[in-house]
């Protein structure tokens, strides 16, 4: 199991020069729900999460870490 890291997904988003507008509109989504995802409020979907991390250029376990514990 994965938990996402929300500091990481607005630090990404910062470090890129890329608006909360522009993020939410590359991945077709309200810009509200990237905000939420960035405080921790909301978890993305796998899907999304994998999008973001190709839009920030980071591998996606930079946005997320296993949970310990968990099994693969």
């Amino acid at each position: 199991m994965y938990q996402i890291i929300p500091c990481e997904l607005r630090a990404a988003r910062i470090y890129c020069r890329m608006s909360l507008s522009a993020v939410a509109r590359q991945l077709g989504k309200d810009r509200s729900t990237v905000w939420r995802y960035e405080h921790g409020q909301l978890n993305p979907p796998a899907s999304t999460l994998f999008q973001m991390a190709e839009m920030y250029g980071v591998p996606v376990e930079t946005l997320c870490r296993r949970q310990e514990g968990n099994p693969v």
